[in-house]
């Protein structure tokens, strides 16, 4: 299993301060997953990485490619609507 460390600026160093997982509801076998290239150079070329990691941990039985005409173009919410009702699992690529 992966390990995950938080890096907390608001605490000073050495304090500690548990944190919990939010509550997940059990992926069904043979999810669908999207993936929302967002337009930004290699945006597709990561997302294709996560994916290929995801297949590995979840039972993931097609992935789906998402592209957005520019990075600064906002999803259209018909089509946000449409992607969320065919996929269990959606990924966007944010930032640089």
């Amino acid at each position: 299993m992966t390990t995950i460390r938080v890096h907390r600026p608001d605490l000073a160093p050495g304090d500690t301060a548990p944190l919990e997982m939010a509550p997940r509801e059990p992926q069904p076998s043979g999810a669908r997953l999207l993936l929302v290239d967002n337009g930004k150079p290699n945006a597709k070329a990561l997302l294709g990485h996560i994916a290929d990691r995801l297949r590995d941990l979840i039972d993931v039985a097609d992935v789906e490619v998402h592209s957005k005409p520019s990075a600064a173009a906002p999803l259209d919410a018909d089509v946000t609507r449409m992607l969320a009702v065919r996929s269990r699992l959606v990924i966007s690529g944010l930032g640089d």
